[in-house]
Formats: structure tokens, C-alpha cells, sequence
């Protein structure tokens, strides 16, 4: 998952970085805009430690999302959620930052773990 800043707050995200140096590039002063992978690696702990917490405003599988919003962006016109979310692969566990939407389509599958700057 991929997250536009400006001045430290998310513009946009998207799982599809080409769509995230299309929006940045649309920006007027683009170079005040940064681009950010928001994947992390965690602990198995923090992982587990998370599911329980809060009941999960989202979970699939291998994903879920916390229950409280961290925050709220723009997109397309109408405000949404901005969640903490997690995913395991391969015995890997990771956290990254999402809306609901991106969330319901995304895939620990797609991620190409080799390819995260981790």
C-alpha cells in the first residue's frame, strides 16, 4: 500500500504505486509531495496483540483492520476511513495503512515481499 504525503498528512493511497506517482505528478508543486510504501514487518506478537484489541472494523482471511480509524482523507469527493491494518505471508507478519475500499480488494498474494524495501 502506497500513501502520497504532503506536509505530513495522506493525500491519497492506493495499492498500485503507479497510480500514486500519477496523482503526484498532478499536484501543483509536486516536489513538496512524497511518496511512501507503508508496509512494515512486525512481530507475530504485535500482530496477534492487534487482532485482540479491538474488534477488527474489517477482517478477511489473512487481513484485517483495526476498529478505530486513525484518520480521514479525501477521496473522490467524500471522507474516508483511514485504518491500521495487518496481513501475514509466508509466516511473515506486516502492518500498513488503508481505507476499507483498498482494503477489500487487496491481497497478501499480490505483495511481492522480495520487492519491499523492509
Amino acid at each position: 500500500m502506497f500513501a502520497l504525503y504532503h506536509t505530513n498528512s495522506i493525500v491519497k493511497l492506493s495499492i498500485d504505486i503507479e497510480k500514486i506517482e500519477e496523482a503526484r505528478a498532478n499536484k501543483r508543486g509536486s516536489k513538496n509531495y512524497k511518496v511512501v510504501n507503508t508496509i512494515r514487518e512486525i512481530t507475530a506478537e504485535d500482530y496477534y496483540e492487534a487482532l485482540e484489541v479491538v474488534k477488527p472494523a474489517f477482517h478477511s482471511g489473512f487481513v484485517f483492520a483495526l476498529g478505530e480509524p486513525l484518520h480521514h482523507i479525501i477521496d473522490s469527493g467524500k471522507y474516508k476511513a483511514v485504518f491500521e491494518c495487518y496481513f501475514q505471508k509466508e509466516g511473515r507478519y506486516f502492518t500498513f495503512i488503508s481505507t476499507l475500499d483498498q482494503l477489500q480488494v487487496f491481497y497478501p498474494s499480490d505483495v511481492d515481499l522480495d520487492s519491499l524495501d523492509l
